[in-house]
């Protein structure tokens, strides 16, 4: 009875297997087809997108910043374009294997990192060659004319080694840049070094009117007006540099600022006594001017009346004018002195 029960079990368990086996299978063979659909989904747009990156890159070549980027940069660059290339011609149309699909995105992600460190500017090459169109005008002018020696050396090799880079060599931004500024540097000395030599003679002007500044109490109000007016048109000079002068015109506010400070006028100092003596001078003056007038009238309008005194009356005329004229002397020079 037992044995009857155990075989009933087992030929259960075989009508099972039959029955469901099949649905197992069908359903792990739909989801190995849906997998594979998809990893190969992936794979295209993997090999699309190279493809595309490649066209990218191409387009690059004909640019300012692979035109004129570094040797080194550019050189990267062109090694990952020739390994996308190769993984691409390599890849075939299908496949769900992620070992194709990795090599497709690798190629992608070196070449987009060597595009973007393309560094090429068309800029440090112009700059540098209108440097260069410019040397004939520069080594003319009046700067490089009454540059040193040493000055003059200095500008000469850096333009030399500029221009065999520009007309020899292969294009470099780091380069470009160093020659640029090696150029633009040496020039600038030599052009500085004459503007301060231009500037000197107004700065050495300034040195001696400077103690004035301090002193304006001491000097004449239009005196010190105008002085002061010199005194900052030459720093302004000095100062501005967008506006540079040529060495007459430097030449010319120097001396003007040299009139201004030796055409400053001193105030005198003032004496009370001297005030009060040239006061009392100056009533006795007038006081004489009106005694020869009264005495001239007199004359004039009644000669018989003065006739008996008239002797003494031109007498003291006479005398009169004589004090008056030598009061008068007096006068100037006290008032000078006064100032």
């Amino acid at each position: 009875m037992k044995k009857n029960n155990l075989t009933k079990a087992i030929l259960a368990m075989a009508l099972a297997s039959a029955v469901f086996a099949p649905s197992v299978k069908k359903s792990f063979a739909a989801d190995t087809f849906y997998s594979d659909y998809l990893y190969e989904s992936s794979y295209l747009e993997s090999r699309r997108e190279l493809y595309k990156t490649i066209s990218d890159a191409k387009e690059i070549k004909n640019k300012d910043r692979y035109i004129y980027a570094s040797t080194s940069v550019k050189d990267s660059f062109n090694v990952w374009f020739k390994y996308a290339e190769d993984a691409y011609k390599q890849a075939p149309e299908y496949s769900s294997l992620s070992s194709e699909k990795d090599k497709l995105t690798r190629a992608t992600q070196y070449l987009k990192e060597a595009m973007k460190a393309l560094n090429g500017k068309k800029s440090s090459i112009t700059d540098l060659k209108d440097l260069l169109d410019k040397h004939t005008d520069f080594t003319t002018s009046s700067s490089y004319l009454y540059a040193t020696q040493k000055q003059k050396d200095a500008y000469l090799d850096a333009y030399n080694k500029a221009y065999r880079y520009y007309y020899y060599e292969t294009y470099n931004t780091v380069l470009s840049e160093y020659y640029t500024k090696e150029l633009k540097e040496k020039r600038a000395a030599i052009e500085n070094a004459y503007l301060n030599e231009r500037k000197k003679v107004v700065k050495d002007e300034i040195d001696l009117s400077e103690p004035f500044r301090k002193n304006s109490e001491k000097y004449t109000k239009k005196s010190f007006d105008t002085f002061l007016s010199a005194l900052k048109l030459a720093e302004t000079s000095v100062e501005d540099k967008s506006n540079i002068k040529t060495e007459d015109e430097y030449k010319q506010i120097a001396k003007t600022l040299k009139s201004a400070r030796e055409a400053l006028v001193e105030v005198k100092v003032k004496n009370e006594e001297l005030e009060k003596y040239i006061e009392k001078l100056q009533t006795a003056v007038d006081n004489n001017k009106i005694a020869v007038k009264s005495g001239e009238t007199l004359l004039e309008i009644a000669p018989k009346q003065v006739a008996p005194v008239k002797g003494k009356l031109i007498n003291l005329i006479k005398n009169a004018k004589s004090v008056i004229e030598k009061s008068e002397a007096v006068l100037a020079k006290l008032k000078g002195i006064k100032g």
